[in-house]
Protein backbone atom coordinates (compact mmCIF):
# COMPACT_ATOMS: atom_id res chain seq x y z
CA UNK A 1 0.00 0.00 0.00
CA UNK A 2 2.75 2.46 0.74
CA UNK A 3 4.42 1.81 -2.01
CA UNK A 4 1.53 2.88 -4.24
CA UNK A 5 1.92 5.52 -2.39
CA UNK A 6 4.56 6.80 -3.39
CA UNK A 7 4.40 6.12 -6.78
CA UNK A 8 1.26 8.51 -6.66
CA UNK A 9 3.14 11.06 -5.31
CA UNK A 10 6.37 10.66 -7.59
CA UNK A 11 3.76 10.64 -10.42
CA UNK A 12 2.51 14.33 -9.07
CA UNK A 13 5.70 15.63 -8.26
CA UNK A 14 7.26 18.04 -10.65
CA UNK A 15 10.87 17.10 -10.74
CA UNK A 16 13.60 18.02 -13.35
CA UNK A 17 13.71 14.56 -14.26
CA UNK A 18 9.53 14.23 -14.33
CA UNK A 19 9.20 17.60 -16.67
CA UNK A 20 8.41 16.82 -20.14
CA UNK A 21 9.41 20.50 -22.58
CA UNK A 22 6.64 21.79 -24.28
CA UNK A 23 8.87 24.05 -27.05
CA UNK A 24 8.27 25.10 -30.11
CA UNK A 25 11.76 25.64 -31.23
CA UNK A 26 14.44 23.24 -31.90
CA UNK A 27 17.86 23.00 -29.76
CA UNK A 28 19.42 25.74 -32.31
CA UNK A 29 16.28 28.52 -31.34
CA UNK A 30 14.66 28.01 -34.71
CA UNK A 31 11.09 28.08 -35.00
CA UNK A 32 9.10 24.84 -36.20
CA UNK A 33 5.99 24.96 -35.06
CA UNK A 34 3.30 27.81 -35.13
CA UNK A 35 -0.45 27.69 -33.92
CA UNK A 36 -1.50 28.94 -37.63
CA UNK A 37 -0.51 25.93 -38.96
CA UNK A 38 -3.37 23.94 -36.70
CA UNK A 39 -5.92 26.66 -37.66
CA UNK A 40 -4.90 26.72 -41.44
CA UNK A 41 -5.26 23.04 -41.59
CA UNK A 42 -8.81 23.12 -39.90
CA UNK A 43 -9.88 25.98 -41.50
CA UNK A 44 -8.76 24.62 -44.96
CA UNK A 45 -10.28 21.06 -43.98
CA UNK A 46 -13.44 22.58 -43.28
CA UNK A 47 -13.86 25.06 -46.05
CA UNK A 48 -12.68 22.48 -48.48
CA UNK A 49 -14.48 20.10 -47.60
CA UNK A 50 -18.28 22.18 -47.91
CA UNK A 51 -17.01 23.26 -50.72
CA UNK A 52 -16.31 20.40 -52.99
CA UNK A 53 -19.13 18.01 -51.52
CA UNK A 54 -21.29 21.01 -52.72
CA UNK A 55 -19.35 20.21 -56.24
CA UNK A 56 -20.00 16.62 -56.01
CA UNK A 57 -23.31 16.95 -55.25
CA UNK A 58 -24.04 19.58 -57.89
CA UNK A 59 -22.65 16.63 -60.18
CA UNK A 60 -24.64 13.71 -59.20
CA UNK A 61 -28.12 15.72 -58.90
CA UNK A 62 -27.38 16.45 -62.61
CA UNK A 63 -27.16 20.32 -62.05
CA UNK A 64 -24.21 20.02 -63.97
CA UNK A 65 -24.00 17.15 -66.50
CA UNK A 66 -20.52 16.55 -66.87
CA UNK A 67 -19.68 13.83 -69.84
CA UNK A 68 -17.45 10.51 -68.23
CA UNK A 69 -18.94 11.30 -64.53
CA UNK A 70 -22.12 9.28 -64.21
CA UNK A 71 -20.49 7.21 -61.91
CA UNK A 72 -21.08 9.57 -59.28
CA UNK A 73 -25.24 10.70 -60.63
CA UNK A 74 -25.38 6.65 -59.64
CA UNK A 75 -24.06 6.30 -56.25
CA UNK A 76 -26.89 9.05 -55.82
CA UNK A 77 -26.79 11.90 -53.71
CA UNK A 78 -25.82 11.22 -50.35
CA UNK A 79 -22.46 9.12 -51.44
CA UNK A 80 -21.65 12.23 -53.34
CA UNK A 81 -22.03 14.30 -50.92
CA UNK A 82 -20.10 12.06 -47.88
CA UNK A 83 -17.41 11.61 -50.46
CA UNK A 84 -17.17 14.88 -52.21
CA UNK A 85 -16.50 16.29 -48.24
CA UNK A 86 -13.69 13.33 -47.17
CA UNK A 87 -12.18 14.48 -50.33
CA UNK A 88 -12.18 18.16 -49.79
CA UNK A 89 -11.03 18.45 -46.82
CA UNK A 90 -8.13 16.35 -46.83
CA UNK A 91 -7.20 18.48 -49.79
CA UNK A 92 -8.27 21.43 -48.50
CA UNK A 93 -6.24 20.71 -44.35
CA UNK A 94 -2.83 19.85 -46.46
CA UNK A 95 -3.68 23.44 -48.12
CA UNK A 96 -4.46 25.18 -44.90
CA UNK A 97 -1.45 23.66 -43.15
CA UNK A 98 0.95 24.66 -45.87
CA UNK A 99 -0.31 28.20 -45.99
CA UNK A 100 0.35 27.92 -41.83
CA UNK A 101 3.40 27.19 -42.87
CA UNK A 102 3.97 30.06 -44.87
CA UNK A 103 2.40 32.26 -42.19
CA UNK A 104 4.52 31.41 -39.81
CA UNK A 105 8.03 31.99 -42.13
CA UNK A 106 6.65 34.87 -42.63
CA UNK A 107 6.20 36.24 -38.56
CA UNK A 108 9.97 35.93 -38.73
Amino acid sequence: MENKKQRILKLKKKGADRLIERTNRDPHGNLFYHSSIHKGAIAGGIIGGVIVAFIAYMFAAGYWAVTGLGQIAASGNDAAIFFGFVLGSAAGGLIGSIYGIVVMLNKK
